[in-house]
């Protein structure tokens, strides 16, 4: 097989590549049997072969080209067949977009610099008081009363036998240590968020590349698609919702492209991270929270399930390691 690559831009190739006749002829047996009820093969006529024949010679050969040639390839290939004749080899044309070349900054430092507590440490003014815990208790107390379908008789004072009404506490004692771990908990994964947002976009403003569109278009498909499960799960219809915003479908995908890129890029930044580190995803791990994925949504493809769950992951040990 000739094969040559030819570099459009910084995120696109050209692939253009001839396979020999004997190499594609070997798939001719495995063709006809599969189509022998479908059409009458007798012998291919001059520019009349069937093109399942060249797309399994050029499934064979798309996967060698990418790793001989060492193609970082992203998404899926345009291909194309340029020569396609009984005798003859078979030539094509391939476009690819590819991992855009980036030179990554002092990330480490910047991720220092980025999480460098203000005076006083980052936890600071962040503590749950005691107040807040009886705060927290005033609003059910208050949520209680104002529903009608809620038919627990509200104990006029705060005791054991309303802690107990809430779920399984002994006393009031435990409510508040409960309530307590659980605003804890909330605040720190507050801050771990904002910690992260803050190290990724200092890393960002550091590193320039050409961004491949296919990752922004990508982002604004899973964009939009997060919106309809929350319009869904708030038992809105999504043309309903369409129609209070007076935006169409398009025109909510598009308004979404600055955080779609923005989120693309941070994708690309912390996966090269993860290459130049060499940080590896715990196969155990990636197998048990595939399976995970997989029972949530059935019929979701499970390769395409596995690279999502791995990309988080793997995300989330990029992350650990910049944060020490």
């Amino acid at each position: 097989m000739t094969v040559e690559v030819k570099n459009i831009s910084d995120t696109e190739v050209e692939i253009t590549g001839v396979i020999p006749s004997e190499d594609f002829s070997k798939h001719r047996s495995a063709v006809i049997t599969k189509l022998g009820d479908i059409v009458e093969v007798d012998g291919f006529r001059r520019g009349h072969i069937p093109e399942e024949m060249a797309e399994r010679a050029l499934g064979d050969a798309y996967p060698i080209i990418i790793i001989e040639q060492k193609i970082d390839a992203i998404g899926r290939p345009e291909i194309t067949i340029t020569k396609l004749a009984e005798g003859n080899p078979l030539e094509f044309k391939i476009k690819q977009t590819i991992m855009p070349k980036l030179e990554l900054p002092d990330y480490k430092k910047l991720a220092r610099e980025a999480v460098s507590p203000p005076s006083g440490g980052e936890t600071a003014g962040n503590e749950v008081t005691d107040k807040e815990v009886d705060d927290v208790i005033s609003e059910i107390r208050k949520q209680k009363k104002q529903n009608p379908a809620d038919e627990t008789e509200l104990p006029p004072v705060l005791d054991d036998i309303f802690a107990q009404s809430l779920g399984d506490f002994k006393n009031v004692s435990e409510l508040k240590k409960k309530i307590k771990q659980n605003m804890t908990l909330e605040r720190e994964m507050k801050r771990k968020s904002l910690r992260r947002q803050k190290i990724i976009e200092t890393i960002l403003e550091k590193t320039n590349f050409t961004m491949p569109a296919v990752f922004v278009e990508r982002e604004m498909d899973k964009l939009l698609a997060e919106l309809k499960d929350d319009i869904a799960n708030m038992g809105m219809k999504l043309e309903d919702y369409l129609a209070h915003i007076k935006k169409t479908e398009v025109e909510l995908r598009e308004q979404s492209r600055s955080t779609a890129e923005k989120r693309a890029k941070s994708w690309i930044i912390l996966s090269k991270i993860a290459e130049v580190e060499n940080i590896v995803v715990d196969k155990d791990l990636l197998e048990k929270e595939t399976q995970k994925v997989l029972d949530h949504y059935k019929g979701a493809d499970p390769l395409s399930a596995r690279s999502y769950v791995e990309g988080i992951l793997k995300n989330e040990l990029v992350f650990a390691m910049l944060e020490k």
